[in-house]
């Protein structure tokens, strides 16, 4: 009988602890986008823009910004950004500009649990690649900050 309560305690101990880590221990993962307003402060009218979201790398960043030029504009308004050392496509997003504004949407995904709360990711910069109706170009790259909901990002254009 005194083993019977023993195999009965360490059972039920086994049961509880199953049941507290699939309660406690479990995530939650979803995906989704948020609206992200932009300003294009510009004293050029402009003709379309095309965005993308990414993590990219100060090399890229740099050379990006200051050579804007059509080669970066794959098929099908890709953005195409490349290095002496690396080269990198990302779909381009044509914006609807109205009075040099527009939304970008920007992809996320989020984890959450009992235990950690929920947690948003994302991808580090907003790219924007402008033209102008002059027929200039220029491109620059915003920080996004942690979390969906910000102000609207400012992006100064010659």
């Amino acid at each position: 009988m005194r083993m019977f309560k023993r195999l009965a305690l360490i059972v039920a101990a086994l049961v509880a602890g199953c049941g507290f880590l699939m309660i406690f221990g479990m995530d939650k993962r979803g995906v989704g986008s948020f609206d992200q307003p932009v300003i294009i402060d510009s004293p050029k009218p402009i003709r379309r823009v095309l965005y993308c979201d990414g993590t990219f790398d100060d090399d890229i960043r740099q050379q990006a910004e200051n050579d804007a030029d059509t080669r970066m504009l794959g098929p099908d308004d890709h953005i195409d950004l490349c290095t002496d050392n690396r080269h990198v496509l990302f779909v381009g997003y044509k914006a609807e500009v109205v009075n040099n504004q527009f939304t970008a949407h920007i992809k996320f995904t989020t984890r959450s649990g009992s235990l950690r709360g929920e947690q948003v990711y994302h991808r580090s910069h907003l790219v924007i690649y402008a033209e102008f109706a002059d027929g200039s170009r220029a491109c620059r790259f915003v920080d996004i900050p942690p979390g969906i909901e910000h102000e609207p990002f400012v992006v100064n254009m010659p």
